[in-house]
């Protein structure tokens, strides 16, 4: 009898102990950056594709989330024949985020003015639209390592807050 008790208590405690599951990624899309003002020197600014690459590379740094592989956009936009027209308005990428699975999407601009360059990124909700966290950093024009570095900073500064 006293082994029979020992047994259920043992089986009681062990269903009871509390098995903590590993965070869930959540999906996010990183969107190129995009310049609001035309006329930005191209020799001033590393090329969108090396600033997308360290916002993905600060994702995966901060953890938590699963990036939506660049491709993956591309071509879900080509199958919906959607135009660059309809591809500027936010609420269409919005769609497309639901449609890859992304959660989040990473939007992110940047513009220069009077030697002075300014980055914008801002998280937002693919559900609802709403804008989960903003950052910005001003720094001088033309310096290409110090960009991606306040790029890859920003990006952790930005999914850190919006979690």
């Amino acid at each position: 009898m006293l082994r029979w008790i020992l047994a259920v208590l043992v089986a009681v405690a062990v269903g009871c102990a509390h098995v903590e599951k590993p965070p869930r990624e959540v999906g996010l899309a990183i969107w190129d950056i995009e310049p609001l003002f035309v006329g930005v020197p191209p020799e001033s600014m590393p090329p969108k594709e090396f600033l997308a690459n360290e916002m993905v590379r600060a994702a995966e740094e901060v953890g938590g989330f699963r990036v939506v592989e660049r491709e993956r956009l591309l071509k879900v936009l080509e199958e919906l024949h959607l135009g660059s027209s309809e591809l500027a308005e936010e609420s269409t990428r919005l769609r497309l985020g639901k449609l890859v699975g992304a959660r989040y999407m990473l939007f992110s601009s940047y513009q220069a003015v009077g030697g002075r360059l300014r980055f914008d990124l801002r998280l937002v909700d693919v559900e609802t639209g709403v804008v989960k966290a903003a950052v910005h950093k001003t720094m001088p024009l033309g310096q290409w390592e110090d960009s991606l570095r306040a790029i890859y900073k920003l990006t952790q500064d930005l999914l850190s807050k919006g979690r």
